[in-house]
């Protein structure tokens, strides 16, 4: 092994923040180091957890070989003998489907390392699930860290969903609310008269429209998809000539 090549490697990867790659080369030099085929991640996790205190029995337990090992990877990365411990935990424990979001970015490396706590027995089977809710639902970490824990307390598969989907918030949808310039019921109004505005709604607020209600929600939208931009952009016209109004008769008072 050229030990100056794994020195840039490791440099790089903890640059970029690649935990993933970062793992695997600090595993490649122990065993360099160790000058073993197989090291297991128990042991090689040990290093820098007796690196956290270095007045430890357990670090003074260490060989030269791997206290020397242990504090180049804390020079060479710049990280604390702590994120070392984490990021080889999340590897250690982390399903491909989790290694693969840390690795390309879609999750940082403290919401992997929660998830990652989904590692024991039948568990690990909803790392996936728990990633696919936290990545599509924007879930916070604070409530994410509530999820797993949870999670952790049971093995029962109904009461596992049951948890999870406590947790998903209610699905919103963007529909275009149709407005009149003329909101009094006795006064007619042509197509030309309605101003169209984008509105986020939960779920539950469509089911409780009647059918009616309904029909002319879906009315307004065909229309306004229709038009699409030239309506929007006429509705963004009426609602700045009312601002003006406004202005010009506040300005009319203060005069």
């Amino acid at each position: 092994m050229d030990a100056t090549l794994i020195k840039k490697e490791i440099m790089s990867h903890a640059q970029k923040n690649e935990d993933i790659q970062l793992a695997e080369k600090i595993y490649s030099y122990f065993l360099f180091i160790e000058k073993k085929d197989y090291l297991p991640w128990k042991q090689l996790k040990s290093f820098f957890v007796a690196a956290r205190s270095k007045e430890s029995v357990t670090w003074n337990e260490l060989t030269d070989d791997e206290s020397r090992a242990t504090n180049n990877i804390l020079e060479w990365t710049g990280h604390s003998a702590n994120t070392i411990a984490v990021i080889l935990r999340i590897y250690e424990r982390a399903t491909p489907e989790l290694k693969e979001k840390l690795q390309t970015g879609r999750i940082s490396r403290y919401p992997a390392e929660t998830i990652s706590r989904l590692y024991k027995g039948t568990l690990k089977n909803l790392q996936p699930k728990v990633l696919k809710m936290y990545i599509n639902y924007k879930i916070t970490n604070e409530k994410l860290g509530d999820l797993v824990q949870e999670l952790q307390r049971t093995m029962d598969n109904k009461e596992q969903e049951r948890i999870m989907e406590n947790y998903k918030p209610d699905e919103l949808n963007i529909v275009v609310e149709k407005l009149t310039e003329h909101p009094q019921s006795n006064i007619s109004s042509k197509e030309d008269d309605f101003i169209y505005l984008l509105k986020e709604v939960q779920l539950s607020d469509l089911q409780s429209l009647s059918m009616e209600e309904l029909l002319d929600l879906q009315k307004s939208i065909e229309t306004a998809i229709q038009k699409a931009v030239p309506t929007l952009k006429r509705s963004m016209e009426l609602v700045i000539k009312e601002m003006q109004k406004k202005l010009a008769a506040k300005a009319a008072t203060l005069n």
